[in-house]
């Protein structure tokens, strides 16, 4: 857990990476899952570096628009091939739509419209890392589209590219938005692994302040005022945050400087 608070921190706010950790992770066995899950979150972070030096490039400007356009092409063939990175069956989980299952409804009213259910909290927590690290690397490669498009010798075929990624990440960060809002009802304890709505006869779910706490990074992510998910995202992960700090007791001892 540690390990993943340095790097969302590094992730968010473009904080140096901790001295070494690249060299450090290759000396770890990879036929450990954490390990493979830790690589391969570092990867993003490194890719994310990347993206804000290639913006910088970008801002100081001298770059041949092919070379920028180049670039920004190779670093989005990396995010699609973070898209695999969880295609086993350990990995795998259920989706209900809510439509379909009206006692789940009051679990997921106002939030999503369908729900994921993972073999355990934890297992949804790591998607959710996966998921809001991606969106935070995509918004980078937005901004470096969008940049590139102010080049001056960018001929009509760059510009068509550069117009089609920027269509293609806003669509991803979007269907990521979703995908991490479809965890909430389960990993708020609203609804069980099996699919079960929770008995309210039986008090407050035992998860739920460890659940929102897990759910902080990524809901964070999904309402940024400045990201590209849409108005309705944005409100749902508004009213997801607000039950976070009523749950983790945030708002109770911080008040307002626990609005982030």
């Amino acid at each position: 857990m540690l390990t993943h608070v340095k790097q969302m921190q590094q992730l968010s706010f473009g904080m140096a990476p901790i001295p070494d950790t690249t060299n450090w992770l290759n000396q770890l066995n990879d036929n450990e899952p954490y390990v493979r899950l830790e690589k391969k979150a570092n990867a993003i972070s490194d890719t994310c570096k990347r993206a804000r030096m290639l913006l910088a490039l970008i801002n100081v400007g001298g770059l041949p628009a092919s070379t920028i356009v180049d670039m920004i092409q190779e670093l989005h063939s990396l995010d699609q091939s973070a898209v695999s990175w969880r295609h086993t069956s350990e990995w795998s989980f259920k989706s209900l739509t809510v439509s379909e299952r009206p006692d789940l409804e009051p679990a997921a009213r106002g939030i999503t419209d369908t729900i994921q259910l993972h073999p355990d909290m934890w297992m949804a927590y790591e998607w959710n890392y996966h998921r809001a690290a991606r969106i935070t690397f995509l918004e980078q490669l937005l901004k470096c589209s969008e940049a590139a498009l102010e080049t001056s010798d960018l001929d009509s075929a760059e510009e068509k590219t550069l117009i089609d990624t920027i269509a293609k990440c806003t669509l991803t960060i979007q269907w990521l938005a979703d995908e991490i809002l479809s965890t909430v009802p389960q990993s708020l304890g609203d609804v069980d692994s099996m699919g079960r709505a929770h008995d309210v006869k039986d008090g407050m779910p035992r998860c739920r302040a460890i659940g929102g706490y897990l759910l902080l990074w990524p809901i964070k992510v999904s309402k940024g005022l400045s990201f590209a998910t849409t108005s309705e995202q944005k409100q749902r992960a508004c009213r997801v945050f607000e039950r976070i700090r009523d749950y983790t007791r945030m708002k109770a001892v911080l008040g307002d400087k626990s609005i982030i």
